[in-house]
């Protein structure tokens, strides 16, 4: 119809400029036509120039730019993270290329020394898990002068950000390596084995136990830091027991208040806590809060001893300005020798490449026996065996 119509009005003109034989009708035809010729090439000219201007808006520049120019290109869910892990306007840079080989989008993160990028991990994970979005790849890679997290986070199948996180690392700073030892206070015999072990040990005592308060004092006549080992409410609960002294979802906020400074007072020496069990209250925000309120009330530490993969208490723990790190690695999740073994020395190139591990193991004689043949070899690999208190942030 459109086309049929066009062809009629033309043939109308046409007649129309014929039969009036105006002498001037042609010329103003050919004025015309020109003009909108040379507004058409002028329009090309425009378009294809603009195609070609590597500034052109919506694009970014190959340089570094500021955090301001992040938080406009990348999706919500990514800046949103970035601001809760801690980087602020000073601490990041970012250049942002083309599409790599597998459609990704890379972009180059500079964070702060300071920076946890095992804490960024997880909450970018949490935030995947949550919208259905999926990180790919993770990987860590040392330097010299430097600590790159490297991962894909794909928001949808055409759509992929392959980040890098590079913080700045001392050359001086040798690899840590943490070692908690947990529920303590049982067994005069096997903590009188333990002392036996010439490396820093943290110990983390359960409260109400027949030697608590005993096995404190003989850890920090070693030197070692002491812990309280609080016990938490699990996801099984009744069927599995925290014991004495436990953080129940039931409690109210002024009997978890209590019992956690009956615990407090109860054992000698403390400089941090940590949980036993604990995964129903752990991945509770308004019940972790209320536990590191506690925490922070009575200025220690907090280590999440990560019973369960849903835990946020690490997460929340920063978000209070709380001293707080994560466990990284179980030494004897199987209690047996060799595997103990492997753990610790697996714990040593973790912390080569993220810089510090914190190691959490129990007070078992393969643990034991473990630890005095194995510390001494990651000594020699030079990692630094260090107190819990000295990995915290």
């Amino acid at each position: 119809m459109f086309k049929k119509s066009t062809r009629s009005s033309r043939r109308v003109g046409r007649r129309g400029i014929l039969k009036r034989k105006n002498p001037f009708g042609n010329w103003v035809l050919l004025v015309y036509f020109s003009a909108l010729l040379a507004a058409g090439i002028l329009l090309l000219h425009s378009f294809k120039a603009t195609n070609e201007n590597p500034s052109v808006e919506g694009e970014l520049p190959s340089s570094p730019i500021s955090e301001t120019a992040i938080y406009s290109s990348l999706p919500p869910p990514l800046q949103e993270e970035l601001s809760r892990v801690g980087i602020r306007e000073n601490d990041i840079e970012i250049s942002r290329g083309k599409e790599e080989g597998g459609g990704t989008i890379p972009c180059h993160i500079a964070v702060d020394e300071k920076a946890d990028l095992n804490l960024l991990y997880q909450r970018l994970k949490r935030r995947a898990d949550t919208e259905g979005w999926e990180l790919r790849g993770k990987t860590f890679h040392r330097e010299e002068k430097s600590l790159t997290l490297s991962l894909e986070a794909w928001l949808n199948p055409q759509l992929g950000y392959h980040l890098h996180f590079r913080k700045p690392i001392s050359k001086a700073a040798p690899a840590k390596v943490a070692i908690i030892i947990d529920d303590i206070g049982s067994s005069l015999t096997l903590l009188q084995s333990l002392l036996m072990v010439e490396q820093p040990l943290t110990l983390s005592i359960i409260p109400d136990l027949p030697y608590s308060a005993e096995a404190a004092r003989l850890g920090h006549r070693k030197g070692w830091d002491i812990m309280l080992h609080l016990p938490m409410e699990p996801d099984d609960y009744p069927y599995t027991n925290p014991g004495q002294g436990a953080i129940l979802s039931s409690m109210s906020q002024s009997e978890v208040e209590q019992i956690i400074e009956d615990n407090v007072y109860s054992i000698p020496y403390l400089k941090g806590i940590n949980n036993h069990m604990g995964s129903r209250i752990t991945r509770d925000r308004e019940a972790i809060s209320t536990v590191l309120t506690c925490v922070r009330r009575h200025r220690l530490f907090f280590i999440d001893s990560r019973t369960s993969e849903d835990s946020i208490a690490y997460e929340v723990a920063r978000d209070m300005n709380i001293p707080a790190a994560a466990r990284t690695i179980f030494i004897d999740d199987v209690a047996d020798l060799n595997h103990s073994k492997e753990q610790l020395l697996k714990s040593g190139e973790l912390a080569q490449l993220n810089g510090y591990a914190i190691c959490i193991g129990h007070i078992y004689p393969s643990t034991i026996e473990a630890l005095k043949t194995t510390l001494p070899i990651l000594q020699e690999k030079g990692v630094k065996l260090v107190f819990a208190s000295e990995v915290v942030q």
